[in-house]
């Protein structure tokens, strides 16, 4: 394994999605789609407890919950109390679901004088465990009217699926015989619609914002919903761009929205009103410029003109809680790929102004995915070709590399919280980054603390050489979406 990043865990379907619970729960999604593979579509909780051999964390499988037919391709988590959450999941035919989460305490097995025999036992209890992670959520007794502002809905949700195949379940196991201590109870609660795109609607981000209240979509469509909960009435759309959104968030107070397209456009909203603040616009460095320059020169012989760039994500963050200290980040890859190749960008911008404050480049591999860490000071990275890198937020000082971390393109990262009890379970690391894929792998990377002994020692770390989980006779391939 290598020094700085291992393996967490493996699953046996594509994920698409990773979003923390708690300090030491983390959930996934992900699977096969409504083509019938027999990948399961999945969601599945992981508790994260300490390994003192690693002196890091290792996971362990304690929820697997069958989300039918449809695959969770992008999730938000809104965190009630006492461990109750509420999950919002999208996808494939512009539903979203509303599903509710809350932990379920169990006692530890009690020893008796009349104990069954060590096989009648084993068989006992892995009958038990396969019952809990067969055990569907409760029915819906109402479904819900589909999209209320919308009420003219072509289709009508449909009831989840048991799994299938019966090697599909992965067993949940731990350091007490096999016997989780706890689990999360999963139900799914509504499903509304939220995109509206003719030709093929898909649900491409979802949102929640703590102090609107709101929860907020965007799809193929080109549109900005918001919707208000616990009823989940649409109280606002937004035609934003012409072409599908691949990415929102919205800052700290809830009173700005940024949104990013592939028609390479960024703009930010105002919440209250849907109105248009302003549009996000940037020169590329002056070096990159020059590149571009010369490499244009070269093709124009040719006819081939293209310095233009796309955004690719955007995310807010309120640094230390500060909200009178919020940033905004956005990433960017060149539109068409050419020879020789350009910069991937990372862009830091005042949110008072909405000028770029700091831009430097990323290096040759197209970005797919961003997470900024829970108190402002990192931002994590995920590439086409399976590479994580991980930025001081400040500086946009590179501190993290690690080459193919995946097999192919990554397709979710998340910082665990910042808590001194989520630093003791990783080892008193000042960070920890969880990466997802397709490969089927949930891998975590870690950042010392700034200032220790042991990042002295590094310095500016680049870990250039392939994780070691990664099969090295496949080949990485550009296919995201």
């Amino acid at each position: 394994m290598s020094e700085w990043s291992h393996l967490l865990a493996r699953v046996n379907y594509p994920m698409y999605c990773v979003r923390t619970l708690s300090e030491r729960h983390i959930l996934v999604a992900g699977g096969g789609g409504p083509a019938k593979t027999g990948i399961a579509n999945t969601l599945e909780v992981y508790e994260l407890v300490y390994d003192k051999s690693t002196n890091s964390c290792k996971a362990r499988l304690i929820t697997h919950y069958d989300t039918g037919s449809r695959a969770v391709m992008n999730m938000c988590v809104v965190d009630k109390s006492n461990y109750c959450y509420q999950l919002f999941c999208g996808g494939m035919d512009g539903m979203c679901t509303q599903y509710d989460l809350k932990l379920n305490v169990e006692s530890k097995r009690r020893e008796s004088s009349s104990s069954p025999t060590r096989r009648e036992r084993t068989f006992s209890e892995t009958s038990l465990r396969r019952r809990r992670l067969s055990s569907r959520s409760e029915s819906i007794e109402k479904e819900n009217d589909i999209n209320l502002a919308n009420s003219q809905s072509p289709e009508a949700p449909e009831p989840v699926k048991q799994h299938s195949r019966k090697d599909s379940k992965p067993k949940m196991t731990d350091d007490t015989n096999g016997v989780p201590d706890f689990t999360f109870d999963i139900k799914q609660q509504k499903m509304f619609k939220t995109d509206f795109n003719s030709d093929e609607s898909f649900q491409k981000i979802v949102k929640f914002s703590v102090e609107a209240n709101v929860l907020i979509t965007a799809g193929s469509d080109g549109h900005i919903r918001l919707w208000s909960l616990p009823k989940l009435d649409q109280i606002l759309s937004i035609k934003a761009h012409d072409n599908e959104v691949d990415d929102l968030d919205i800052n700290g107070n809830g009173t700005q929205i940024v949104s990013v397209s592939r028609d390479s456009k960024g703009f930010v909203w105002n919440t209250n009103d849907g109105s248009l603040k302003t549009e996000l616009k940037y020169e590329l460095p002056v070096a990159q410029k020059q590149q571009n320059h010369n490499q244009n020169n070269n093709n124009n012989r040719n006819g081939i003109i293209n310095n233009k760039y796309i955004y690719r994500g955007c995310r807010y963050t309120t640094v230390d809680g500060d909200l009178n200290n919020i940033k905004l980040f956005t990433i960017m890859n060149p539109l068409v790929n050419q020879k020789p190749p350009k910069s991937s960008y990372i862009c830091k911008w005042n949110t008072q102004t909405y000028k770029p404050e700091k831009m430097v480049s990323t290096g040759f591999e197209s970005l797919s995915t961003m997470a900024v860490s829970e108190e402002g000071h990192y931002v994590g990275l995920g590439t086409l070709t399976g590479s994580v890198d991980v930025y001081i937020a400040f500086s946009l000082q590179r501190v993290y590399h690690l080459s193919a971390a995946h097999n192919i393109f990554v397709t979710g990262v998340e910082f665990l919280k910042s808590s001194v009890a989520a630093q003791q379970l990783t080892g008193g690391n000042d960070a920890s980054l969880v990466s997802v894929s397709v490969d089927n792998h949930i891998v975590v990377h870690q950042i010392p603390k700034r200032g220790s002994e042991l990042q002295k020692h590094c310095g500016f770390r680049v870990h250039s050489q392939p994780c070691p989980h990664r099969s090295q006779n496949k080949e990485s391939r550009n296919v995201y979406k």
